[in-house]
Formats: C-alpha cells, sequence, structure tokens
C-alpha cells in the first residue's frame, strides 16, 4: 500500500491509513494506521517523504486531529477496562507534541 503526496510521489506504508486531516498550515497530514487490537498515529510531508509514525504502544489510537496551532496532535486512545476486560472499553484524550 503506498500514500501519493501531491507530486504523485508513492510513499509506502505497512497499514492502511484512517482518519487523514491535514495540518492547520497544509505542510502534512496526520492519520491513524493499523486496526484490530492496535493502531498508531502518524504524519506524512504533503510535498513527501517519509511516513513517521507519532504513538507506538499496545493500545488503539486513533482519529488524530492537529491542534489550531499545528504543534500537537490530539488522538483518542482505547483499551480494555480493566474492571470489564472481556467486553468493555475505557477511552480517552491523549495528545503528541509535532514538529515539522
Amino acid at each position: 500500500l503506498t500514500l501519493a503526496d501531491k507530486s504523485a510521489v508513492a510513499h509506502p506504508v505497512d497499514r492502511v491509513p484512517d482518519h487523514v486531516q491535514v495540518h492547520p498550515k497544509g505542510t502534512h497530514v496526520t492519520f491513524s494506521v493499523g486496526g484490530g487490537n492496535r493502531s498508531e498515529i502518524a504524519v506524512m510531508a504533503i510535498d513527501g517523504g517519509p511516513v513517521r509514525v507519532l504513538t507506538q504502544n499496545r493500545v488503539r489510537d486513533r482519529y488524530p486531529r492537529f491542534d489550531a496551532t499545528g504543534d500537537r496532535v490530539w488522538y483518542e486512545t482505547l483499551d480494555d477496562d480493566p474492571n470489564f476486560p472481556k467486553g468493555r472499553t475505557v477511552a480517552f484524550p491523549a495528545s503528541v507534541p509535532f514538529t515539522p
């Protein structure tokens, strides 16, 4: 699977991107990759370059959004509920700093 930048140059990704959002200055996109019990938040420059994974953990990170300044990527983290591990999940907001 590949993502194409605005020059139509292909950049390989090993997972299907989802929930894509453009940086406020139009320079990058953020998206979630993966699925099932594990997904991560990634970014890529609009004009090309490698896919950079911002999160790497055991939980599901999804729905990334740049903040208004573009300095942070906010997302939802989803994990098993420790009180009901066989059927319920717990979601909470999280963020990581972003520098181009």
